[in-house]
C-alpha cells in the first residue's frame, strides 16, 4: 500500500525535476540572460529534489506509521512545490519572448498540482489509522490525485517557449537536474 503511494508521489516529484529537462531549439543565438534565469530556477528545483529524495521511514505493519509517513512526505512535496513557485517568482519574468505568459502558465500548473496534493493529504489525514481498509482507500484515492498532479507539470509550460527550452538545455544546473535525456 505505501510502496504504491510512494511510487506515485515519486512520480509527482519527478514533475518538479522534469521542469528543468533539456530541450532543443532552432535558434542559433544564445540568450545569456535566459540561461542565467534558467540556472536560478533550476537551483531551486534541485534543492527541492534533494528534500524529496529522502523518503520517510515507515513500518509496513503499522498503519499509523504509514499514515504519518505519507502525510509527512506529501507535506514535503507541497513545500517543494512552494519552493519551485517562489524560485520562479524570485527569478522574475523570464527574459524571453512571451516570458510573462510562460511564467504565469507554469505557476498556474504548480498551483493546480499543489491543490491536488493538498486534497490528497487531507483525505489521508481524515482516514482513521486504526481502519486499514479506510486508510488503504484514502491512499488509493491520493495516488489517483497525485497521478493527475504529475501528468502535467511546469516543464510542459516552460519548455513550450523555444527560448527557455534552449536556455534550459544550455544551463549546467538544468542539465544536471534534468538528466542527460531530459
Amino acid at each position: 500500500m505505501m510502496s504504491r503511494l510512494f511510487a506515485v508521489v515519486t512520480a509527482a516529484a519527478a514533475v518538479l525535476v522534469a521542469a528543468t529537462g533539456c530541450g532543443s531549439s532552432s535558434a542559433t543565438e544564445t540568450n545569456e540572460k535566459a540561461v542565467a534565469w534558467s540556472e536560478q530556477v533550476c537551483k531551486t528545483i534541485e534543492a527541492g529534489g534533494l528534500k524529496l529524495s529522502q523518503l520517510p521511514k515507515v513500518d509496513p505493519a503499522n498503519p499509523s506509521s504509514q499514515k504519518d509517513g505519507a502525510l509527512g512526505y506529501l507535506g514535503t512535496l507541497v513545500e517543494s512545490l512552494d519552493g519551485v513557485a517562489n524560485g520562479i517568482r524570485a527569478a522574475g519574468v523570464p527574459p524571453v519572448t512571451d516570458g510573462q505568459s510562460t511564467m504565469d502558465k507554469a505557476l498556474g500548473t504548480v498551483d493546480k498540482a499543489k491543490a491536488s496534493i493538498e486534497g490528497a493529504r487531507a483525505s489521508i489525514g481524515k482516514a482513521p489509522a486504526n481502519d486499514p481498509l479506510a486508510l488503504q482507500k484514502a491512499m488509493a484515492e491520493a495516488g489517483g490525485a497525485l497521478q493527475v498532479a504529475s501528468a502535467e507539470g511546469p516543464a510542459k509550460d516552460l519548455k513550450a517557449n523555444p527560448e527557455l527550452s534552449k536556455a534550459f538545455a544550455e544551463s549546467a544546473t538544468c542539465r544536471k537536474v534534468g538528466g542527460a535525456n531530459g
